[in-house]
């Protein structure tokens, strides 16, 4: 039987080490890691082989004719680690895990604040959403993997430029550096590929609510989906944090926003034939600081193709291609929650009719909506035009 014990280095792989990673390390007779992180071994005269990915972990462990073996993690085992991709290659051998101190215990110790309360981001070889993260919470804590002036000038395109940013560099090591700036001035700097950030958020946007009022968004001269349709419109596609959404026909972006503050860990892509719509749906992305929205210039269902399988659609304009835009979303995903909204008994027909044609049994709504104006001292009703709210999806199984 081999032994594995997978040994969280710390920051900077010695100096950092725990009392019990450095007694895996010594106990052990062969060192895999990366190269930065063997070789203040190497000088000993210790067993290495530099490997990364976990497949060639697992290939030196093979291969080593050793019984104990040592694989060196930076940082934390449980934190962004690689230890678990490599964990499901070791189920023939004993594993043990020994902790590490983290980038977060590290940096937020030196910086003096407590980190119990912040959001985790990692931009290492991964696609996060770091603006809805900033939006959302007080403090996002972000591993960047290099990058950074790029990111802090993604926050300040957003409307974040002003938040105060604590910046670590090269923790652990002897030229480490902490510094305290804002986003806007650190798209300016240069910094290290080795680097952490806490962008501090003094007023979170952590509630959701649908329907939020016509004012708050640009219009032009472009149609909108109203407020209370709007409301309704959301609810029937019962979206989650992590959905893949489309909106079709996006018009001013209005519905595109509100699943993009919905999904957050999710994508929205705005699908719309109209120039002067598209840069709109932009417009309103950034007054709403929702970056998980990617905007196609083009007519459904053409533009569709290349997008990853949709969770939840909404169709606001399908400019006379209902019945294929439905089939190219159930190619997609069967699974997908459709919602198509109305104005006239034509579309509500065609729509219904696509979806049974298709297997899908609608569920048909119609709102009708009057608002208050003025009118001298007096409060008159005015009907805005009925609206037909089409819904369904495949049930699991069919």
């Amino acid at each position: 039987m081999k032994f594995v014990c997978i040994v969280g280095t710390g920051t900077n792989g010695t100096d950092s080490l725990t009392l019990e990673a450095k007694r895996a390390i010594d106990g052990s007779e062969m060192l895999i890691g990366a190269g930065r992180m063997l070789e203040p071994y190497r000088e000993s005269g210790r067993l290495c082989a530099e490997a990364v990915r976990a497949e060639d972990i697992l290939s030196e462990i093979i291969k080593g004719g050793k019984t104990n073996y040592a694989v060196l993690m930076s940082g934390d085992v449980g934190f962004y680690s690689g230890t678990s991709a490599l964990l499901p290659l070791l189920k023939d051998f004993k594993v043990r895990l020994v902790p590490g101190i983290s980038s977060v215990n590290a940096f937020f110790a030196r910086i003096g604040k407590p980190w119990h309360d912040a959001e985790f981001v990692s931009l290492h070889g991964r696609n996060a959403d770091i603006v809805s993260a900033v939006r959302r919470n007080a403090k996002t804590f972000c591993i960047t993997g290099g990058g950074v002036p790029e990111i802090a000038a993604l926050l300040t395109e957003y409307g974040f430029g002003k938040l105060r940013v604590y910046v670590g560099e090269k923790l652990g090591y002897e030229d480490e550096r902490i510094s305290e700036t804002t986003a806007e001035e650190l798209a300016l700097s240069e910094r290290d590929s080795l680097c952490v950030l806490l962008i501090e958020n003094p007023h979170p946007r952590t509630g959701l609510s649908f329907g939020m009022a016509d004012e708050d968004f640009i219009r032009g001269e472009v149609p909108m989906t109203k407020s209370e349709v709007r409301a309704v419109t959301l609810s029937k596609l019962r979206l989650e944090p992590s959905h893949i959404c489309y909106d079709i026909g996006a018009g001013t972006g209005s519905v595109t926003v509100e699943m993009a503050l919905s999904c957050h860990k999710g994508r929205v892509y705005a699908i719309e034939r109209e120039k002067d719509a598209a840069g709109l749906i932009r417009q309103n992305a950034l007054k709403h600081q929702t970056a998980n929205i990617e905007i196609l210039h083009g007519q459904a269902p053409e533009a569709l193709r290349g997008l990853p399988a949709p969770d939840a659609v909404f169709v606001g304009g399908a400019g006379g291609n209902l019945r294929d835009i439905i089939a190219a979303v159930l190619e997609k995903n069967r699974y997908a929650r459709i919602v198509i909204n109305a104005v006239t008994l034509e579309t509500l027909h065609s729509a219904a009719e696509a979806m049974r044609e298709m297997q899908i049994e609608p569920e048909i709504a119609e709102i009708s909506v009057s608002k208050a104006r003025k009118l001298g001292k007096y409060n008159l009703m005015t009907a805005q035009n009925p609206v037909f709210i089409i819904s369904g999806q495949a049930k699991q199984g069919e």
